[in-house]
């Protein structure tokens, strides 16, 4: 009998669910037993059953059933991949069935701290109040509820935000003919565009977006571009000039533009001068007595030339060093007086 209602009777079965079978067998010790079978039961076999005898005195014994199921994530209660703006605030939530009720914990997929709240957080939900870019990856929804197997769910957050873009050699030095690459990283997601830009003196107060007078990768055959994407925030931008002309020297601009706004990041090109210096001996005082080619005072100069045809004259004593170039007046500049 459950909750009042008579399943069976002796070897009778009072109801239709084809589930339920009684059948009585012997004991070891030789007494009869009636055994109630109830296959592939489910949550609502769940309660209260009783046996009872007719006899001049009644004998009644209960028994109670409690069915446990391990936890299954309901999808409709649970959060998909999400995706949202840096700054703003982001919920996660996840659901799932089973009995007893789960409990749920959430973690990191990569094992790293979930900000301030350590590396997991109990609950239904994981609320970020201010979703920042470090926020973002893979997150599990683990239920569990003491029957195995515990069950989990991925969820991927992606935190959108405006590119940001850096070099590692702002400047840059090569002789005509030869070849460089410029490089350029960017963190930003969604993916933005790039392009490398040569900025001219005509566009050096323009927008980012309005200094398109020259893309290195489209401009010239023998220059060209590569993408490296270091994971699914930040990529390597690479542009190479084969055969540098004296037109490639000057600015270079990496621009990245996505939907949450555009950065740039500068690399400057410079001509590789070849510099010779060579020292002479200057008789500052000649030798007015006796004898012919003696010097009284003699001071040493370091003579330096470039390829922009600059001549540095420089005194080492005292310690000044005159510049000039052709055609131009002349400066003091001071030297190292340790020489």
């Amino acid at each position: 009998m459950k909750k009042g209602i008579v399943l069976s009777m002796g070897d009778d079965v009072f109801t239709e669910n084809p589930r339920i079978s009684v059948h009585h067998r012997l004991t070891l010790d030789g007494a009869q037993a009636w055994v109630l079978t109830i296959k592939r039961v489910n949550l609502n076999d769940t309660g209260s059953y009783m046996c009872s005898l007719n006899t001049p005195w009644k004998m009644r014994k209960f028994y109670y059933l409690a069915v446990v199921v391990p936890p299954s994530i309901q999808d409709s209660n649970t959060s998909s991949d999400t995706e949202v703006q840096e700054g703003l605030e982001v919920r996660l939530r996840c659901g799932a069935s089973g009995n007893p009720q789960p409990v749920y914990r959430w973690q990191r997929e990569d094992s790293r701290m979930i900000d301030s709240y350590g590396k997991a957080v109990s609950g239904s939900q994981l609320i970020i109040p201010h979703a920042l870019r470090h926020h973002a990856g893979a997150y599990l929804c683990i239920a569990s509820n003491g029957v195995p197997p515990s069950v989990s769910k991925r969820i991927l957050l992606s935190v959108k935000f405006q590119p940001v873009t850096h070099t590692p050699t702002p400047r840059l030095w090569v002789h005509v003919g030869d070849t460089i690459t410029l490089s350029c990283i960017v963190d930003a997601y969604p993916r933005p565009s790039f392009v490398w830009v040569r900025e001219h003196a005509h566009t050096a107060h323009a927008t980012p977006t309005q200094r398109f007078p020259y893309h290195l990768h489209h401009a010239h055959a023998k220059r060209g571009s590569t993408l490296g994407e270091v994971n699914a925030t930040r990529w390597v931008v690479n542009t190479t000039l084969r055969q540098v002309r004296p037109q490639d020297f000057g600015r270079h601009l990496c621009i990245a533009n996505n939907s949450e706004g555009v950065a740039q990041t500068t690399v400057s090109l410079y001509p590789n001068s070849s510099i010779v210096t060579q020292q002479e001996s200057v008789c500052r005082e000649p030798w007015r007595g006796e004898g012919v080619g003696r010097c009284l005072v003699e001071e040493k100069r370091d003579r330096t030339e470039s390829s922009g045809s600059e001549l540095r004259l420089c005194v080492l004593k005292p310690d000044r060093c005159v510049a000039s170039r052709p055609g131009t007046h002349t400066q003091d500049r001071p030297t190292d007086s340790s020489g």
